[in-house]
């Protein structure tokens, strides 16, 4: 039965089931012997005191996939390893339970160490954009903007109403016979139309020196802030990096593989959480202390999250974005039971109805 003091459960279970191949872990029926340990794991589940995890039937959690990976000892003993994806009770070790395979939330890790770094950043960058002078500069850059605009428009329409009077003076000199005086009224219109011309030209050169002025202030403060998110993306790449190297993973044949070059094969980038699910850190567990897998199943357990369909207590295939490249490289060397998906199904339809254009 399952004891939280223990990682190696023993399992009661009849030597006539034994598993023929290794659980397919992408569309599989569980094996007697999955199914026996599972219940073992569910009953601890509902009567277990050592936690206080709810498991989605609160409002702060969510539902567990659990997994149960049966196995024989190195002495030839056949029992199961119990494990959970991701954290319970904020954390990723729980008695009983096999340990991560790389533990992420170790608070003297490098990752919780960059973890802080990047959190000690972002302070940084959310004190410097809601500070006193970066709003001011704001202000004052979009009130030299404003001010701009509504001088320049003012400007533009003087000189429109003014450009309307020379328009009807020159009309009305054109009536006049004494050509000096109609010479010198023109050329009066004409000067005017310049200095028209130059105050505004005056003017824009004023008012776009202050919001160049303003916006040389704010691009200088923006530069600081640069600054740090440059800083904080490059730690933050770094970090994610290191963290790849840090998840390494084993198959029976003893090859290790980190989580780049697994993904890689299938031309992917590893997703958050890559490496965190309950079946790569069975089958980790298992290689690391030579144990022979025989058969696996992984199950949900707690409430049905909101964003897919989970049936409490159910079986559930490994998910494909996260575990199938892992597995892939862990499960070589094991003989898989066949994809039920590869097998050829044959057999006659009976034809009810049938003519040119419908066939039932």
């Amino acid at each position: 039965m399952f004891q939280s003091t223990e990682l190696f459960h023993v399992l009661s279970y009849r030597l006539e089931d034994k598993p023929k191949k290794f659980t397919f872990p992408f569309n599989y029926t569980p094996h007697p012997w999955v199914e026996s340990a599972a219940n073992e794991v569910k009953a601890y589940l509902k009567t277990q005191t050592d936690f206080s995890y709810q498991f989605g039937w609160d409002d702060t959690s969510v539902g567990k996939m659990m997994g149960v990976l049966v196995v024989k000892s190195k002495d030839g003993k056949i029992g199961y390893l119990a494990g959970f994806s991701g954290k319970i009770d904020e954390s990723n070790h729980l008695d009983g339970f096999v340990p991560p395979v790389f533990d992420i939330l170790s608070p003297n890790g490098f990752f919780k160490q960059g973890e802080n770094q990047l959190n000690d950043l972002n302070m940084q960058i959310l004190d410097l954009e809601n500070s006193n002078d970066f709003i001011q500069l704001q202000i004052n850059l979009a009130s030299a903007q404003r001010h701009q605009q509504e001088v320049l428009k003012d400007l533009k329409q003087k000189h429109k109403e003014a450009k309307k009077l020379r328009d009807k003076k020159r009309q009305e000199v054109e009536s006049l016979k004494d050509e000096t005086e109609k010479e010198s009224i023109l050329a009066e219109l004409i000067l005017e139309s310049k200095h028209y011309h130059f105050e505004y030209k005056d003017q824009k050169r004023k008012l776009q020196q202050k919001v160049a002025s303003g916006q040389e202030d704010l691009n200088e403060y923006n530069t600081k802030i640069d600054a740090i998110k440059n800083l904080r993306k490059q730690k933050s790449a770094a970090l994610q990096g290191r963290l790849h190297d840090s998840y390494t993973f084993l198959n029976i044949k003893g090859e290790r593989k980190s989580l780049i070059p697994i993904f890689e094969r299938f031309e992917k980038t590893p997703p958050a959480g890559a490496g965190e699910c309950a079946a790569p850190r069975l089958l980790q567990y298992a290689f690391e202390h030579n144990f022979q897998p025989l058969a696996m199943g992984e199950f949900w357990w707690g409430k049905s999250p909101n964003s897919e369909i989970r049936i409490h207590e159910s079986f559930y295939p490994a998910c494909k974005s996260k575990c199938e490249p892992i597995l892939h490289h862990m499960l070589q060397g094991l003989e898989l039971e066949e994809n039920p998906l590869n097998k050829e199904i044959s057999y006659e339809l009976d034809v009810v109805y049938e003519d040119e254009y419908l066939l039932v």
